[in-house]
């Protein structure tokens, strides 16, 4: 006599047999899927006059860089337009793309050794190379993105001269 259980473990095999069967005859199985909704917010853009911007930086000595460890801080400010007010931060993510020297700052090309570039944004969180992090601005300024870009010591042997670097920025939102 075949208890309830028995019935339907055969029922499970069997199953699984033509579900077996089905796959290894190459079966192709149609569907479709339906998809809707709605964009809730503008797109935001870094406004055309900013979008390349060559930032100078402010003389520094070796001396100087010897007894502090770096120089003194240039601001950079992006303004983004056609968007909301950035005041929700976890919304936002901005990530600065350039090479990575040894001492997290961004390395510098040209005749100058033992220095990089240090980016800080406006609450004072250092920028990593390549790292995404949460944006933020001041109440003040909400569609201004503001950093200070300051020449940092890396540890090896400083020589003056001309450098130059090119930094990519990219802003995602969601």
């Amino acid at each position: 006599m075949l208890t309830a259980v028995a019935i339907r473990h055969f029922f499970a095999v069997m199953l699984t047999i033509f579900l077996l069967e089905q796959a290894a005859t190459g079966a192709v199985l149609k569907g479709r899927v339906g998809m809707e909704g709605s964009i809730l917010d503008s797109t935001c853009s870094i406004a055309t006059s900013q979008e390349y911007q060559l930032v100078t930086m402010k003389p520094v000595s070796v001396g100087q860089i010897l007894r502090d460890g770096e120089g003194e801080s240039t601001s950079l400010s992006i303004l983004l337009i056609g968007c909301e007010a950035l005041t929700e931060g976890d919304r936002f993510r901005v990530t600065f793309y350039g090479a990575q020297g040894s001492t997290n700052t961004f390395v510098l090309s040209g005749k100058t050794k033992g220095i990089g570039v240090k980016i800080v944004d406006a609450l004072g969180n250092e920028v990593h190379p390549g790292i995404p992090m949460k944006v933020a601005q001041q109440e003040t300024q909400a569609n201004t993105l503001d950093y200070t870009l300051t020449l940092k010591g890396n540890g090896e042997m400083l020589q003056p001269g001309a450098y130059q670097t090119t930094l990519r920025l990219k802003l995602e939102y969601y």
